[in-house]
């Protein structure tokens, strides 16, 4: 009987919202912000993968040019009589070392539904022998302010910002509505409760809203191009189908228990945009707030006064000097049978002057910065360790954070890609 009778409310509720303009009017205005949030991820992701190809190519430019110069140059020598010295042999490996390769970070199927950290960090840097921990990234500015402002209007913000509202907007008066036309009292004469009847009216909206992005979310992976090409597109796509529905009903739920109050529909309307305020602008805000005042990030201007000073100090001695005390406190790195004097004395001056130099300068400015560096990524962690212990205060910023994470542009696989983008410069070198 209950079944019944909640399948007939749900029936009448259908009919009420087709006759219901404002709902179409909502819907439209939503579908149009969704389309621009998924081309603008597109245009993002198309520059991101364009500046990753050109990277890559030169790169392969590079070092095919490379080989070429050293082929004609060594087949010059042999026609002048000549053995090739700075081009080969135990010096090879500098000049190669100093071309250097262009690392990237691949983008994924999904990074066009949330560009997440993707708009304030490189997906790519250049390792060579001349560069260090401490500058394999500065040309990301991530404390520019206007960096920081200017965020992109993606999917994922549509879906953590203006989805919630599209659901209020149909959901305010669930009761208040009925109350104040005077027909709720008819509506419970009859043999239906009122748990019931909220139930029916929460069941139809969160059917056709949650449906409704779920559509327009499949079509915007077609468009994306995400459905085709990728292994993974069909187990991400379950997932981010899983997230949005989680989030909606998280909020139809709260929708639900603000019209059980029993207050008028504009209480309801005042009640529940404060709950949106709340939750997706003001506690995120909060979080972020509170975890840089309790763990603050060494600022640029620190950084780059503690590089600046390392390598104004360390040229202050002259090179043989300081690749003596290289090879001494570094004895792993003498050839067999060598010392370190003995390697600097059969050393050329320009390899000594500028190569050897150029080199070891990069390697003693990031061991004489390395505090700095590490304390910043220790700030860092903290902070993120932080976040994500109190982002279960707010499901905007879970939603949030699951998104970037599909879509590969989340801060923890920034910082991995760091990590190793750092560890392979330290190989290279």
């Amino acid at each position: 009987m209950k079944t019944k009778v909640l399948k007939q409310i749900i029936k009448q509720e259908w009919r009420n919202l087709h006759a219901e303009r404002t709902i179409y009017v909502a819907a439209l205005l939503f579908a149009l912000a969704f389309a621009y949030g998924v081309f603008n991820g597109i245009q993002f992701v198309r520059g991101e993968r364009k500046v990753i190809e050109t990277k890559i190519a030169e790169t392969v430019k590079r070092h095919n040019d490379f080989k070429t110069d050293a082929a004609r140059y060594e087949a010059e020598l042999k026609d002048a009589g000549k053995t090739p010295k700075m081009l080969f042999g135990s010096s090879a490996a500098i000049f190669a070392g100093n071309l250097g390769v262009d690392v990237v970070l691949p983008v994924e199927s999904f990074a066009a539904f949330s560009v997440g950290q993707a708009d304030l960090q490189l997906p790519y840097t250049k390792i060579s022998t001349f560069r260090g921990r401490q500058n394999l990234f500065d040309e990301a500015e991530n404390e520019n302010p206007l960096a920081l402002l200017d965020r992109r209007f993606d999917l994922s913000f549509v879906v953590v910002f203006l989805y919630p509202l599209l659901i209020l907007v149909v959901c305010y008066n669930l009761l208040s509505a009925e109350r104040e036309n005077g027909t709720l009292a008819l509506t419970l004469s009859q043999p239906v409760s009122l748990k019931t009847l909220l139930l029916g009216k929460i069941t139809i909206r969160a059917a056709l809203v949650i449906g409704f992005v779920i559509f327009l979310g499949i079509v915007g992976a077609i468009v994306n191009g995400a459905i085709f090409g990728f292994e993974d597109v069909l187990w991400k796509l379950a997932l981010w189908i899983s997230i949005v529905a989680a989030y909606g009903c998280f909020w139809f739920a709260f929708a639900a228990f603000v019209n059980a109050l029993g207050r008028g529909s504009a209480t309801n309307a005042m009640l529940l945009v404060a709950a949106w305020l709340a939750f997706v602008v003001v506690i995120p805000s909060l979080i972020n707030l509170l975890a840089a005042s309790l763990y603050p990030i060494p600022s640029r201007l620190e950084y780059v006064q503690a590089i600046r000073a390392a390598t104004n100090e360390i040229e202050q001695t002259d090179g043989k000097t300081r690749l003596v005390n290289f090879y001494r406190e570094n004895p792993q790195f003498l050839p067999e049978g060598k010392t370190a004097d003995t390697v600097i004395a059969a050393s050329t001056p320009q390899f000594v002057g500028t190569y050897g130099n150029n080199t070891l300068l990069s390697e003693l400015v990031e061991n004489r910065v390395e505090p700095t560096l590490s304390r910043f990524d220790e700030q860092t962690q903290k902070q993120r360790r932080l976040i994500s212990f109190l982002s279960f205060a707010s499901p905007a910023v879970l939603t949030q954070d699951a998104l970037d994470e599909l879509a590969g542009t989340s801060a923890f696989r920034y910082e991995n890609f760091r990590r190793a983008a750092s560890d392979y410069g330290s190989q290279w070198r």
